[in-house]
This record gives structure tokens, C-alpha cells and sequence, in this order.
């Protein structure tokens, strides 16, 4: 049977020229399936969702919805409540998306059983005591490539974290393809692995993973 890919981080952009070029570049790098994230509740609409998911059928290519709740979309710098406003936000936009992602810098804020009410947490300021506490949870953590994390040694820095997960089965690597450079996804998941130094390399973090969480939007 034919691998199919999936890569679960394609952004909104209000140029929808952008948006599709971005969708041609995934599908031309060999990707099945694009989900795609929002991080704004004034652009999550049915007017933009049915025009991009329109576009995707086109083309021939799968197409699922995502909100991500990021750091710079909360305000933490309040004393009481921030917890309750990231969770009232994803009670807000659960039914509206398949998939709910959450900055691991959120964490801070939450509890580990909180986990269990997102689909997908991003590494983006990851600490280990963190992501041990999260292990045992049902969700996935989602290592974004950015040729800016390599280049202020972010991923140096977090390797063995990347590593642990790998080794757990529960990372997925996602690229936007709007991006200059993108890697066709063999090719990514051959680049990770080889990052890790692990010699047996398998295809969960570009196909078997996403597909869990993509299956329950189809």
C-alpha cells in the first residue's frame, strides 16, 4: 500500500494566492494532505474554510482545519486567570476546527491533565520537567522545521527532548510550505532521524502520526 503524507501545518494567510501557491508547493513536494492552521478567531470562518477546502478538492489534495493557541495570542502577563482564558478559547473554537494545538510555553499555566483536552502540543520553549509530565498524556508534540531554529542553535539546544519523543513515538514534524526551502517528506523524516543519530529510521513522524489525529476529522 501507497504511503500517504501529511502535513499538518499549512497557516492561514489572507492573500489566498499565498495560501495556494503554499498548497501547490506541499502537494508538489509529495505531501497527501494539508491541514489548515489558524491562530486567529476573526479569520476562522465557513466563507474561508469552504474556499480553501474547494480548492484542495480541486487539486487533489486532503485538506482538514486547525486552531493553534500560541504564546503572543494569550496575555500572561495577568496575575489570575490565564489558565481560564486559554481553555475558554479552545471551548470556543474546539467545534469549529478538527485539530486544537497549544504552545508548550502554555504549560506554565496548565496542568498536565489539562493535556487531554488538546490534540497537539507545539515544542516552542520546551522544558524537560514539562514534556516528562506529558509523556503519559494521549497527545503529541509537534517539532515545527524553521531554518531560523537551526540558525540560533534553538534545535542544538533541544535535541535530546526531540530525541526522547522520537524514541516514545510521539513527535511530528510539520513545515510551512509557503517557506523558501521545504523538504519533500521522506526526506524530512531521513533529516530527523539522522539529527538523532538513530539508524532505524521510520516514516511516524511525516505519516502514521498525523494520520491518528487527521483520521478523526475525515
Amino acid at each position: 500500500m501507497k504511503t500517504k503524507y501529511y502535513n499538518l501545518y499549512v497557516p492561514y494567510y489572507k492573500d489566498h494566492d499565498i495560501l495556494f501557491k503554499a498548497i501547490d508547493k506541499a502537494l508538489e513536494m509529495g505531501y497527501h494532505h494539508i491541514t489548515l492552521t489558524f491562530s486567529s478567531e476573526e479569520e476562522l470562518n465557513n466563507k474561508v474554510v469552504d474556499s480553501v477546502s474547494n480548492y484542495c478538492s480541486e487539486h487533489g489534495i486532503g485538506f482538514s482545519t486547525r486552531y493553534h493557541i500560541s504564546h503572543d495570542s494569550i496575555d500572561t502577563s495577568l496575575k489570575r486567570g490565564v489558565r481560564g482564558n486559554i481553555l475558554k478559547l479552545r471551548k470556543r473554537i474546539e467545534k469549529k476546527v478538527c485539530i486544537v494545538s497549544v504552545d508548550d510555553s502554555l504549560f506554565k499555566f496548565l496542568t498536565p491533565n489539562d493535556a487531554h483536552k488538546f490534540d497537539l502540543v507545539r515544542l516552542f520553549d520546551p522544558r524537560f520537567r514539562t514534556v516528562v509530565k506529558l509523556l503519559d498524556k494521549p497527545i503529541i508534540f509537534e517539532f515545527l522545521l524553521d531554518p531560523n531554529l537551526i540558525k540560533n542553535n534553538w534545535l542544538r539546544r533541544n535535541l535530546f527532548i526531540v530525541k526522547m519523543l522520537l524514541n516514545k513515538c510521539k513527535l511530528i514534524v510539520s513545515q510551512d510550505p509557503s517557506l523558501d526551502i521545504v523538504f519533500p517528506p521522506q526526506q524530512l523524516a531521513y533529516f530527523i532521524y539522522g539529527l538523532v543519530d538513530e539508524p532505524n529510521s521510520s516514516f511516524n513522524v511525516v505519516s502514521t502520526l498525523p494520520m491518528e489525529l487527521i483520521s478523526k476529522c475525515l
